[in-house]
């Protein structure tokens, strides 16, 4: 069973994984005579970061995903992955020279989705093997370990049985982060990996309740600390409850920026600040009739990179943060598309400054 009791430590968890070297410890590459390569790519000039995301192609097997990055106008696309499973949720490492991802790649769980590391397209290395009854959904890395989902698809039940899992960046241990709750959605963490927020429904705290819906709440795990704060108080009702989904830290660890259906039926972008001690206020981002999805921050805090519909099918967007902490007023163009193609795009994330 996956949760039995409230207030199990997650002590040993989070300091164990806080005492390992940081993740993705990749040598730096080094310049090419024209450029920088970055994962194993020659991009041609100096990188100033890069956006990784997943792209959506149509096969004899299905619909899969494939790996790429850009740099943060758009430009200079590479494809990291071709492959005939489905990699998709890229998350890079601290330093930005390597990507977690989830995949159901053929392999002993050939058909389920495992955790697996890219150094460079040459270079793939799976860090988790479930049996055929788990699945990975949503990754996220911080200095020593990687977060993960991983949901239970035997459950019969009108609810998810979600648990969140770290792993090593080499695959070598892996442990489960004990919330109190049978389904946590979408682990994020800090740069310094000493918190970990996620989405998890309140009323839902045990197995024994397969009728258990409603509304979707945020949640932060500090290092050292075995109960779980929630960050948000969103109402609505069992039958018509309020989402929230993809949260993300911004690199200074003031703000989680998140999707949420709270100002209306569509998906919008929210985010809340850290730290001031009280009840986090909710800024929106996105207002817009279609819906916008798993955002990530910047480097510098004011840039937001999202998925969405917009135009049809999902492509990759970045906004403005009109509610910056720098005050910095916003330019000419705030909300860019980055991506133009007949595929969906999904899942962003934004690498450090190289």
């Amino acid at each position: 069973m996956i949760v039995k009791r409230l207030f199990l430590s997650v002590t040993l968890v989070l300091a164990g994984l806080l005492l390992a070297s940081c993740g993705g410890s990749s040598p730096a590459w080094p310049d090419t005579k024209d450029g920088t390569r970055i994962l194993g790519v020659d991009f041609g000039k100096k990188v100033p970061s890069l956006i990784a995301f997943s792209r959506m192609f149509e096969t004899t097997n299905g619909p899969t995903r494939d790996l790429f990055v850009m740099f943060p106008d758009g430009t200079h696309e590479k494809r990291l992955t071709n492959n005939i499973a489905d990699d998709d949720y890229p998350a890079f490492s601290p330093n930005g020279f390597a990507l977690a991802f989830v995949s159901n790649r053929p392999g002993p769980g050939w058909g389920n989705h495992d955790v697996y590391r890219l150094d460079s397209p040459g270079k793939i290395s799976q860090l988790t093997s479930y049996n055929w009854e788990f699945d990975s959904s949503a990754t996220d890395w911080a200095p020593g370990y990687i977060t993960a989902a991983q949901h239970n698809t035997l459950i019969m039940a009108p609810f998810d049985v979600i648990r969140l899992q770290t792993i090593s960046p080499i695959g070598k241990w892996e442990q489960t982060v004990q919330t109190g709750f049978i389904a946590n959605y979408d682990p994020c963490v800090s740069r310094d990996g000493k918190m970990v927020a996620f989405c998890a429904r309140p009323n839902c705290p045990g197995e024994d309740d397969p009728g258990c819906m409603g509304t979707l709440q945020l949640f932060l795990l500090k290092k050292g600390e075995t109960t779980p704060v929630q960050l948000t108080d969103f109402g609505g009702d069992p039958l018509d409850p309020i989402l929230i989904r993809h949260p993300a830290f911004d690199f200074a660890q003031t703000r989680i920026v998140f999707q949420t259906t709270y100002w209306g039926d569509n998906w919008d972008i929210g985010y809340i600040r850290l730290g001031d001690g009280t009840a986090p206020e909710l800024y929106r981002l996105t207002d817009d009739p279609a819906d916008d999805v798993e955002p990530c921050f910047d480097p510098s805090g004011l840039w937001i990179a999202f998925a969405t519909n917009r135009d049809g099918n999902f492509e990759i967007y970045k906004t403005w943060d009109p509610y910056n902490p720098l005050g910095m007023p916003a330019p000419a163009e705030p909300t860019v598309r980055l991506t133009y193609t007949a595929q969906d795009e999904a899942n962003p994330d934004w690498s450090p400054l190289y």
